[in-house]
């Protein structure tokens, strides 16, 4: 059985890595496919990266009921720094499989400069595949180089690269742009459903969209309000300002929500049933509960600004205290007592609360 590692960060897998995959095996380099994401590349300590129990998820979600390629947690386990000379060393320790290791020209190109390079390519056979803008020339006399110094025996996969990488899949997501081409549909479908590699920035833009697009333009307009008002208290009262909007802008983004469909959150999201048939009480607890899977906020405080941002409650964070008294007090609210309400939510926030 020729079994081929294919390890790497996989943050996350993408098109390129199963096109390489299945070339592999359509060509008769390997039987089987490993896929192993590591626990730490040796080339990206201290990068931000997601977790490995993510990245493994995503593997399995991509190869699902695809003949002859696995995934192992193997490197993960280990719970250290990876490196492929000692995996390849246990892994052929436990079995009688022939193993080589299936990797891009441009890891190809650096090999012998990674730990125990040389002796890797001395103990197993490479299976390579081309990377768009890889060098041709550089790769083949690379090829030759490893043949005659190590003796290593490559096999050229013949397939067409696929130009896309997981830097550009990262940042794209970090933007707020597309990349489901890039990516098989089902890790496009949870990258999107757990709002992963997105920052603030670009939940921020695409949350104005989705307010845009669903809230009356009377209700829209309080919001922006909210959010200029949030922003002057938190000028004056040294808290975050970017929190502040944040919060502010997600305040009111359920308040569209029918009394159905608002009792229907209510029942699936499990929250208190007193909120059955109380818009006005029910739209920040849901939005609380939604946010983070729908824009990426887990800002522990903001979310509680959200949901208290009707009712208040005791003990509040300054955010709260400020999102409380935006909505309360923004330039188009009226209502008796607001003037020394606002006046004094600049002077003692903890007395306007109360007032």
């Amino acid at each position: 059985m020729k079994i081929a590692l294919f390890g790497g960060s996989f943050d996350p897998i993408h098109k390129g890595h199963l096109a390489l995959a299945e070339a592999a095996l359509a060509g008769g380099a390997a039987d089987r496919i490993l896929f192993m994401p590591t626990f730490i590349s040796p080339f990206k300590i201290g990068a931000d990266c997601l977790d490995g129990e993510t990245r493994l998820r995503l593997i399995r979600l991509a190869t699902e009921g695809r003949e002859g390629m696995e995934v192992s947690d193997f490197e993960l386990r280990q719970q250290d720094v990876s490196y492929t000379f000692d995996t390849l060393e246990a892994l052929g320790a436990s079995g009688d499989a022939e193993w080589s290791l299936l990797m891009g020209a441009d890891s190809f190109l650096s090999l012998e400069k990674w730990y125990r390079g040389e002796e890797i390519l001395r103990r197993w056979a490479i299976v390579l595949g081309d990377r768009p803008g890889s060098p041709a020339e550089a790769v083949s006399e690379a090829m030759e180089r490893y043949r005659s110094a190590y003796g290593t025996r490559v096999t050229r996969v013949e397939y067409e690269p696929l130009d896309v990488s997981s830097t550009e899949i990262r940042r794209r997501l970090k933007a707020g742009e597309d990349a489901e081409a890039l990516l098989p549909p089902p890790v496009a479908a949870y990258l999107k459903e757990h709002a992963l590699y997105r920052t603030e920035q670009a939940d921020l833009e695409r949350l104005k969209q989705d307010l845009r697009s669903e809230l009356s333009e009377k209700r829209l307009r309080h919001v922006f309000r909210v959010a200029e008002e949030a922003k002057k208290l938190s000028r004056r009262h040294g808290a975050d300002e970017q929190k502040a909007e944040l919060a502010a802008l997600c305040h009111d983004r359920y308040r569209c929500l029918d009394g159905a469909a608002s009792d229907k959150l209510v029942r699936e999201l499990a929250l208190d049933a007193r909120y059955l048939g109380n818009r006005n009480l029910a739209h920040g607890k849901i939005a609380a509960c939604l946010l983070p899977a729908a824009y990426g906020v887990r800002d522990e405080d903001v979310l509680n600004a959200v949901s208290y941002h009707t009712t208040g409650r005791e003990k509040m964070s300054l955010l709260e205290k400020i999102i409380y008294l935006a909505d309360a007090i923004e330039p188009e609210r009226v209502y008796p007592g607001i003037r020394r309400i606002r006046s004094t939510a600049y002077k003692d926030i903890d007395k306007a609360c109360y007032l």
